[in-house]
This record gives C-alpha cells, sequence and structure tokens, in this order.
C-alpha cells in the first residue's frame, strides 16, 4: 500500500473513531435527559426509545472501534467495518421499520441522513475489504 493510500485510510479510521465517540456521548446525554424527564413526570419512556438508544450506541461503539483498527491499519478493520455496515442496513430495514418507528415515528430528515452515512459508510467498507 503507498503512503499515501496509508495516510488516506488513517483519516478515515480517525474520522469513524471520532464519529463513534460522538455520538456515544450524545446518546449518553439523551439517556439522561431522557432519565431526568421520566422523574418529573413520573412517566416511564416507551421501551421502543430505549431499544433505539441501545441500538443506535452499540452500533457506534462498533464503528469508532472499525474506525480505530482502520487508522492502526489492522486487518480487522475490514470485519468491523462489514460487521458495522451490516448492523446499520439491519437497522434500516428490519429493526427499525418493524419494531421501532410504530411506537416512536423518527423524523424524516434525520432518518434520510442516517441512511445517506450508512451508504457513506457502505463506500468506505468496500474500500477497506478491498485494500
Amino acid at each position: 500500500m503507498s503512503p499515501a493510500a496509508e495516510v488516506a485510510f488513517r483519516l478515515v479510521g480517525l474520522f469513524y473513531v471520532a464519529s463513534g465517540v460522538l455520538v456515544v456521548r450524545t446518546l449518553a446525554i439523551s439517556a439522561t435527559a431522557g432519565a431526568t424527564w421520566s422523574a418529573i413526570t413520573g412517566e416511564p419512556p416507551h421501551p421502543a426509545e430505549r431499544a433505539r438508544e441501545i441500538w443506535l450506541a452499540a452500533g457506534s461503539v462498533l464503528i469508532a472501534a472499525g474506525g480505530a483498527a482502520l487508522m492502526l491499519l489492522l486487518d480487522v478493520a475490514a470485519v468491523l467495518f462489514a460487521l458495522a455496515a451490516f448492523q446499520q442496513f439491519l437497522y434500516l430495514s428490519v429493526v427499525a421499520p418493524r419494531f421501532l418507528d410504530p411506537h416512536d415515528e423518527p423524523d424524516a430528515v434525520g432518518r434520510a441522513r442516517t441512511r445517506n452515512a450508512a451508504f457513506v459508510h457502505l463506500a468506505a467498507t468496500v474500500a477497506v475489504i478491498a485494500a
């Protein structure tokens, strides 16, 4: 692999590490705010909301791990990227529409952005596997 390609893959890995960490942080803040709101109102959050947070946090950790492996140019990066891509498309095509959306309707713009991010990650996954 050329030095330029190594730098490019390391930068992509850094992007996915940062993205994964930021999403997990945002989800933790959201969960804290939700727990506070539930304590104030006395109503527990819908289980679909909690399931969505857990699913997205798990996926974000997987993405961050793949990014870290890519930064280190480890072969396991290809496996982690493939698992993360599979998890994203499973969420978008099966889990969210069947189990979560009927109880907690998503924002259409947010869902479109999630879908676009999944396709970008899929393209990165193909590049990582090819390398």
